[in-house]
Formats: C-alpha cells, structure tokens, sequence
C-alpha cells in the first residue's frame, strides 16, 4: 500500500477504466471539517478561472457571472489568490479534483502551482491514458508527482477540526431599553428589583459570565505583574471621578500604607484591556447581553484590586457589542458564501466586530495582523487606534484576507486594500447585515476606546496566599 503522501505533492488515481467505484469514494471523501473538499470540474472547463470558482465553490462561496465583475476577482492570479486564502484559512489539507483529465493543461498547471504554494495534497482522478510525463502533462516540474491506484491510501491522514465553543444563549434578556442604568455598585440590585424572574436569571447568567471571564483574564495570563508595574507607573492619566457608590464598591479593597505606592494608579497594558473586553463583548448576541457582561467584569476586576471604567450611559455608547451584530457560526458562513473575495469578506466581518458604519473601516488603512492568524486588529479612531479582538467565528474571515494579501504584495499592504465603503455596503446588504450609519458613530470613539482600569487596592479574590504586594517585597530583597 503507498503511504501517505506529503504537503505539496500532486498525487494521479489511474483510473482507465473509469471504475465508478472510485468516483463515487472520491466524491464520497467530501468533508471541509475534516481538512478535505472534492471538486467536480464544470463540464466544459476551458480555463483556469472556471477551475478557481470551481474550487470556491466547493468551499461554499456562491459563484455567479458577477462575482468576478463585482468583487474584482476576474483574472486566474486573483481567483486562485482567493482559492489558496481560503484554502490556508480554513485548515484545508487535501483537495480531490475528479475527472481531472478534461481539464486543460493551463488549469493542471495552476493545480500544481496551488499544491506547491499553499503545501496542499492534491489528488487528480485521471480517468484517461496515461500520457508520457505527468510532469509535461501538468506544464509543471517534475518531483511533485506521485501515481496509484490506491484511493484509500491517498485519503488517509483527514483529522477532524475542533469546534467552538457554543454562545451563551441570549433568550429571557430584556431589550435595551429595559436594562438598568446604574453602575457597577447597584447594577445588579437594581436589575433584581425592575425584571421579571426569568429576566433577571438571564441577565445574571451574562453578569456572572463577565465576571468569571474578568478573574480568569487576569490570574491564568500573567496578570499580576502589570498590576505591580503600575503601582510605580505613569499618573498623567485623570484620576477616576469616586463617588458615593463607587466608594461603597470599593470599600472591602486593601489600602496602601506607611510608604506604600499611592493609590488609584493606572493599570498599564491598555491593548490587553481593550482586548479584553472586545473578546467578552464579541460573543454577546445582544447589547443587552453586553451591557450584562461588562457589569460582571466589573464586579470580577474589582475583586482583584482594578476599577474599571466604562461610559456612563452605555446604552447610548457605540462599539462592539452594541452597535454590531454578533459574528456568529452562521453569519460566517452566510458571508462567506455571498462574498468569494477575502478582503470583502473580512471587511464586513470587521464593520460587524467593530460597530461601525462601512466608511470607518475602509477611510484609513488597517494593518496586516502578525504571522498568519490575526487575532487583534487595529482601527484607526479620530486621533487614535482602537484594538479589536477577532471572535472565533471571524477567524477565518480575517486570516484568509491576510493571506490573500501576502500573496498579492503588488497591492497595497494592507489588510483591507482597494475595498471601498460602497463595496462593504452593498456586501452587508446582501448577506442581511445592518451596519450603523454614519450619523450615529462615525464621529464618537467606541466605548471600549474611552475605558480605562485603575489599580485602587489589593485584590480580595486571590489563586494563592501571596498579595501583589509582598511578592513586591520579596522582589525587592
């Protein structure tokens, strides 16, 4: 039996007698969850761009005449720039072509180019004679060609993919309107007070979790130390505005001492905050949801010692998880179906993380996430840049327009080059997307942008038995 071949390599299933056994394994091995995808050639296929919207199409873009007029897609370069994005971004380790001897050489020649560039498996079912060089055939180099018989061998390898975890269901939460607008102090009394039981119970299911998420975020990431760095850092920043209930809030938190560093003190790390808090607003279904969540991570930082500030009339605030809608599984895959170019894609998927109209996005250029994945993305905001955690569903999204740009680096370099605000528009209109206008957030900072955490004492909720300040102690001996 041949063994598994290795990325890169273009693997022929000699099939003369075109056993339809094989065709139907092949078509059968059909699974993007598994790393693989089967491509039935278009009957007809004379060029290469036909193979490329073949390929989009079995991994689930919607092809049609206009997609290469409206999404600029319209030459073999730009469509197999997109195919190989897409490919890399969603973990695809093995594409089957049947019926690959109808294709033209031109076309096998840009699956050699793909299986070499993106390090792919790709097996071709060749259901004609062998030709004299399969080398010549594919107008390829030799050295990336292997030929069997053996189907299941060349199969082999194919390993699921982990899933999601699921979204905190957002059912019983109250609309807006009805969510309490207190602080953190009284938030939560309040909420209990004004909602029904079954509101109330949903609420404090998304109350909790922000506040589960906030100890986790700061004690399982190494979030001591800045904690200790801040209590000698920077105060050119505005003290908090402590009132009355704020006080209360902060009541049970140690205070410094003697010669003890004063307190509050800002909290350095300003992009892990707001990194932070656009990863808990980004899987809110709601700004119900949202609102309940920040309370919670309130409550949960305050317990660690760290008062954070948020706007005071967050209902009224614009930004993640309130002016957007949540890019759930299914609005990733609904955009990815409708929208075959990365950069469109990730556009929209971006406006719907960020809250904001399709001009903010596009107006200034947003760099090119580090290495292959983009977990955090910048948007320039007014005088400043805002960071934005990618939520799992985007992932992808955002990883295949980087490696479309990567593989483009005649254009612009940048994350979302030549997509104008008119494309993302449209793009929103046809997935079902309702971005916010511009009269509504195109001039004010998103709220995560204008929030900000103080070190005010040490932390009462603690994994261990050692204070931030005696680890201080023990550093400085």
């Amino acid at each position: 039996m041949m063994t598994r071949p290795g990325a890169g390599v273009v693997t022929i299933i000699h099939d003369p007698d075109d056993d339809p056994e094989i065709t139907r394994a092949a078509l059968a091995a059909h699974d993007p969850r598994r790393g693989q995808i089967v491509v039935h050639p278009t009957v007809g296929t004379n060029s290469a761009a036909m193979l490329a919207a073949d390929i989009l199409t079995a991994l689930g873009c919607h092809i049609d005449e206009d997609t290469d007029r409206a999404q600029h897609l319209g030459t073999p370069e730009a469509m197999f720039a997109a195919v190989a994005a897409w490919l890399a971004a969603d973990g695809i380790d093995l594409v089957v072509v049947v019926r690959a001897h109808r294709l033209t050489q031109a076309s096998l020649r840009w699956l050699a180019v793909l299986a070499h560039a993106a390090q792919l498996r790709i097996v071709a079912i060749w259901h004609d004679r062998r030709p004299p060089d399969w080398a010549q055939a594919f107008g390829s180099p030799g050295g990336i060609f292997r030929e069997t018989c053996d189907l299941d061998a060349a199969l082999a390898g194919a390993q699921m993919r982990p899933t999601l975890p699921p979204t905190l269901s957002a059912d019983g939460l109250p609309a807006l309107a009805a969510m309490p607008v207190s602080g953190l102090a009284r938030f939560r009394a309040e909420a209990h007070q004004t909602l029904t039981p079954p509101q109330f119970a949903a609420v404090d299911l998304h109350y909790r979790y922000g506040l589960q998420r906030a100890c986790v975020w700061l004690t399982t990431q190494g979030r001591c130390q800045p904690i200790l760095e801040a209590l000698g850092a920077d105060r050119s920043q505005a003290a908090p505005n402590v009132t009355t209930s704020s006080r209360s809030a902060t009541a049970c938190l140690g205070r410094a001492r003697g010669r003890q560093p004063r307190v509050p003190a800002p909290r350095p790390d300003q992009v892990g905050l707001q990194a932070f808090l656009t990863l808990l607003s980004g899987s809110s279904l709601t700004p119900s949801a949202t609102v309940a969540r920040l309370r919670g991570a309130q409550a949960g930082l305050l317990l660690h010692g760290v008062l954070l500030q948020v706007p005071a009339e967050l209902a009224r605030a614009c930004g993640p998880g309130l002016t957007g809608p949540c890019v759930t599984e299914q609005l990733a895959g609904t955009i990815r179906q409708r929208l075959a170019h990365p950069r469109l894609a990730a556009a929209l998927a971006i406006a719907a993380i960020a809250g904001r109209p399709a001009a903010s996005i596009t107006q200034r250029p947003i760099p090119l996430p580090p290495g292959h994945h983009g977990n955090l993305i910048e948007i320039a905001t007014g005088g400043s840049r805002a960071v934005y955690s990618v939520p799992g569903p985007a992932q992808p999204l955002i990883d295949a327009a980087a490696h479309y740009c990567r593989l483009r680096p005649r254009d612009e370099p940048h994350l979302l080059a030549g997509v104008s605000a008119a494309q993302v528009q449209r793009a929103a209109e046809a997935v079902g997307v309702v971005l916010p206008s511009s009269t509504d957030c195109d001039h004010r900072d998103p709220w995560h942008a204008m929030s900000a955490a103080w070190i005010v004492g040490d932390p009462v909720h603690r994994t261990g038995t050692t204070t931030p300040r005696a680890q201080a102690k023990v550093a400085a001996q």
